[in-house]
């Protein structure tokens, strides 16, 4: 709830500092609204516009947002706010098995001494549901045992956005792209 005020208030700071319509600015209303619809997701209708203006901007390799001078009639950020973006590694919807109890079965060695180990004996099958880990990629490599993925179960690198104030503080949450 803490985090909804705090965007909320930056919101209405960033909004009120915005170009008026008689100024002109280096960056278009729609570009600038990416400032305020990525940290929630771009809601529709509302972001229909900050979300083209942000493909456009991905697809000709420029940043995902202009900087935030650009969209202040001052050139300012007093607040602080800043933009980042990373790298996140997506692991889908997948189901694993762990063993629910073991038991010792005794086997003989090439020797024939007697050794021990311990066998599953009840397993049980779960499902993971999908999940993106910031800070890492993706790394998927063919070797002669098979597929290698790290980090496991992942498919992919996506990219993120985090809109944070001046005290460091996440706006809203996190943009995967």
């Amino acid at each position: 709830m803490k985090n909804i005020k705090q965007l909320t208030l930056s919101v209405l700071a960033l909004t009120a500092a915005l170009c008026a319509p008689e100024l002109s600015c280096a960056a278009s209303d729609d570009e600038c609204a990416i400032w305020l619809c990525a940290p929630s997701s771009f809601p529709s209708p509302y972001c229909n516009g900050a979300y083209r203006a942000f493909k456009k901007r991905i697809k000709k390799g420029k940043s995902p947002f202009p900087s935030l001078s650009s969209c202040t009639e001052d050139g300012q950020n007093p607040d602080g706010i800043v933009g980042k973006t990373g790298d996140a590694a997506y692991v889908p919807t997948h189901s694993e098995t762990r063993c629910l109890r073991y038991e010792k079965k005794e086997y003989r060695t090439a020797y024939g001494a007697p050794a021990y180990k311990d066998v599953c004996v009840d397993r049980e099958t779960y499902t993971v549901p999908a999940k993106y880990i910031d800070g890492r990629v993706c790394v998927i490599r063919q070797t002669y045992a098979g597929i290698n993925r790290d980090p496991e179960y992942c498919t992919g690198t996506v990219q993120t956005i985090k809109i944070f104030d001046g005290n460091g503080n996440q706006l809203g949450e996190t943009f995967y792209y």
